[in-house]
C-alpha cells in the first residue's frame, strides 16, 4: 500500500474568519479554498555560500543559513463572495461587521490607519495545505502583499492575491534519529525512540490496519560507524504499540553501531483535518454593474449618479499593492520572519471600454475628480437578503486614457488613479454574506 501522490487530492485552507493573534501565532483554519491543484505555497530559503571569500578553493565551500520565508499566489478564477472577502479583509485590514437579516453579515473593510501591533502593518492568517497523501504542512503568518479584481466581458469575476509568508512551518510527519544502537548491524527490529528517549507511535486507521501503519512510514535509513555512511533500509511491518516496533532488513553485520534516522506519519494534529468548503454562488459578469463620475455616499456606501458603464463596458481592474515585506528581527534563534511591514498602499483602476464618446479624455483634461463602483449582486440567501459584492473608490482621476482597436472597432483603455483625500479613504469594501466574521 502507498500513499497516493496524485495533485487532485489536495487541498488548501485558511482562517478566514479569525486573525492570528500575534506573528507566527498559528490560528485554527476553517475554510477550505476552491483553488487549482497546482496551487502550492513556495518557500523561499535564503541560505548563502561563501563563493566571494578567500576560501582556498575555486568555488564555495559553506553554505550560511539564513532562514527562510514563502510565497503563493492565489488564483480564484470563478469568485465567490467569501474569497473575496479574505482577500479584502486581510488586504485592507480595518474589517466592521453588522447583521444583514437573520442568516447574513454585511461586512465593511477599509485600509487601516495605523499598524495593527508593533510587529505587523495588516492582521496574518494561518494556512494549511495538502499535498496529495504526501505531506500536510500548517504555514504561520500569511499576509495579503498586493491583490487584483479582474471583471471581463462573458466571463467569470475574477480575483488574484500575492501571499508572502513569515516561513514558519509545522509538517504532520515526524523526523526522529534514535541513540546509536550498539552492535545493532544484524538487528531485525527496530523502535521508535529518538535519542532523548521519547516514545512514538505509527498513524493508524480504524479499524486498525497493518498495511495503514506500514504507509506511514515514509522512509528509514542506518548509519553504521563502520563506514559513517546512510544506507536506506527496508521496512516489512510497523506494529501498533508505543513505541511503535519497525520490522526492517538487517543494515549490517552484528558488530556495527547503528544510529538509525526514521521519518513516519505519526499521531496527526487537529490542523491536518481539512474544514469544510463554504458553499455560495459564483459570480458572473452579468452581476456585474460598474458606474463612473458620481460621489460616494458614505450614509449607504453607495456611489450616487455618475455614468453607468455597462453598455460600452469591456473590463475592469482594480489593483493593489501593499508594498509589505517580511522582516527578520531578533527573534530567539528562530528561522523565520518576525515582522510584516507595509510602507504604503497604491490602488489603481485600470477600464477598458468601447471608444463612444470623449467622456474620459475631457476628464482627464480637466482634471476631474470622481468617485467609482464596481457592485455585483448575486442570489438571496434569505428573502430580501442577496449576496454582494461592492469596490467603491470615493476619489479618482484618470490618469491615461489610451486609444486603440480591437475587432475593427475602437476602443478605449485608461489608467484611474485611486487618491487618498476622502474621509472615508481610498477605498470602502462591502460584502455580504453568511460568514460571521472575517479576520477578526
Amino acid at each position: 500500500m502507498k500513499h497516493s501522490d496524485y495533485a487532485t487530492l489536495n487541498w488548501l485552507a485558511v482562517s478566514l474568519l479569525s486573525r492570528e493573534t500575534a506573528m507566527n501565532t498559528e490560528q485554527t483554519c476553517d475554510t477550505k479554498l476552491h483553488i487549482d491543484k497546482n496551487t502550492m505555497v513556495s518557500p523561499n530559503f535564503r541560505n548563502e555560500t561563501d563563493k566571494d571569500k578567500a576560501n582556498g578553493y575555486m568555488g564555495p565551500s559553506v553554505v550560511y543559513k539564513r532562514g527562510k520565508t514563502a510565497q503563493l499566489g492565489l488564483n480564484f478564477d470563478k469568485l465567490m463572495f467569501h474569497e473575496a472577502l479574505l482577500i479584502l479583509a486581510y488586504g485592507l485590514g480595518g474589517v466592521t461587521t453588522v447583521a444583514a437579516g437573520a442568516t447574513g453579515y454585511k461586512h465593511t473593510i477599509i485600509p487601516l490607519s495605523s499598524r495593527l501591533d508593533a510587529n505587523r502593518s495588516l492582521p496574518t492568517f494561518t494556512m494549511a495545505e495538502s499535498h496529495a497523501e504526501i505531506e500536510k504542512r500548517l504555514w504561520a503568518s500569511g499576509a495579503v502583499s498586493g491583490f487584483k479584481f479582474n471583471f471581463g466581458l462573458d466571463d467569470w469575476l475574477k480575483a488574484t492575491a500575492d501571499i508572502v509568508f513569515s516561513g514558519k512551518k509545522t509538517s504532520n510527519m515526524t523526523k526522529i534519529t534514535t541513540a546509536s544502537i550498539a552492535d545493532s548491524g544484524d538487528a531485525t527490529t527496530v523502535a521508535l525512540t529518538d535519542s532523548a528517549d521519547n516514545d512514538y507511535a505509527v498513524a493508524d486507521s480504524d479499524p486498525a490496519s497493518a498495511a495503514v501503519r506500514l504507509a506511514n512510514i515514509d522512509y528509514v535509513r542506518a548509519q553504521l560507524n563502520a563506514d559513517g555512511i546512510w544506507h536506506d533500509v527496508v521496512v516489512t511491518a510497523a506494529s501498533a504499540a508505543t513505541p511503535a516496533v519497525l520490522t526492517i532488513a538487517a543494515p549490517g553485520i552484528s558488530t556495527d553501531d547503528v544510529v538509525f534516522e526514521i521519518c513516519f506519519k505519526g499521531t496527526q494534529p487537529a490542523w491536518a483535518t481539512a474544514p469544510a468548503f463554504r458553499t455560495e454562488p459564483s459570480l458572473y459578469v452579468t452581476a456585474l454593474d460598474i458606474v463612473l463620475g458620481g460621489k460616494f455616499n458614505p450614509s449607504t456606501g453607495l456611489v450616487e449618479g455618475g455614468r453607468n458603464m455597462n453598455v460600452d463596458f469591456k473590463s475592469f481592474e482594480l489593483s493593489a499593492t501593499n508594498n509589505g515585506q517580511m522582516t527578520f528581527g531578533p527573534n530567539g534563534g528562530a528561522d523565520y520572519a518576525n515582522q510584516y511591514i507595509i510602507t504604503g498602499q497604491d490602488f489603481v483602476i485600470t477600464l477598458a471600454r468601447q471608444l463612444s464618446d470623449l467622456l474620459l479624455d475631457n476628464m482627464e483634461e480637466d482634471n476631474t475628480q470622481f468617485a467609482v463602483q464596481a457592485r455585483a449582486v448575486s442570489d438571496e440567501f434569505e428573502s430580501g437578503h442577496n449576496f454582494e459584492l461592492r469596490l467603491c473608490c470615493p476619489l479618482c482621476q484618470v490618469l491615461d486614457p489610451k486609444r486603440g482597436t480591437d475587432n475593427d472597432r475602437l476602443s478605449q483603455t485608461t489608467t484611474v488613479q485611486v487618491l487618498n483625500g476622502h474621509a472615508s479613504g481610498p477605498i470602502v469594501a462591502t460584502i455580504i454574506n453568511k460568514c460571521a466574521t472575517a479576520a477578526a
